[in-house]
């Protein structure tokens, strides 16, 4: 009799012990997965701000340079608003 209510327990052990290990193996994979995936995430996000800043930086100096350019032009070219006006709507008298 003890052979076989050792042998009863032994099946009842490893019947309700078994799905707690792989529960528990679940667990550690996704705890893993998320420590992975979140580092991952990290460096990818720092990666990709300074990346985008780097980007932005280089467009509005671009866009500061074509501009700068574009403002330098020959003073005599250059005619006040109110002589442009008066010429638009002809002489007066």
């Amino acid at each position: 009799m003890t052979d076989e209510s050792g042998d009863i327990s032994m099946r009842t052990w490893i019947r309700n012990v078994g799905p707690i290990n792989k529960v528990g193996f679940s667990d550690g994979v996704t705890d893993g997965q998320a420590a992975t995936y979140q580092s991952s995430f990290d460096t990818g996000y720092e990666q990709g701000l300074n990346f985008g800043f780097c980007l932005g930086v280089i467009d509005t100096k671009t866009k500061f340079v074509q501009k700068k350019e574009h403002n330098l032009r020959d003073p005599r070219e250059i005619n006040c608003q109110i002589c442009i006006k008066n010429s638009l709507e002809g002489p007066r008298m």
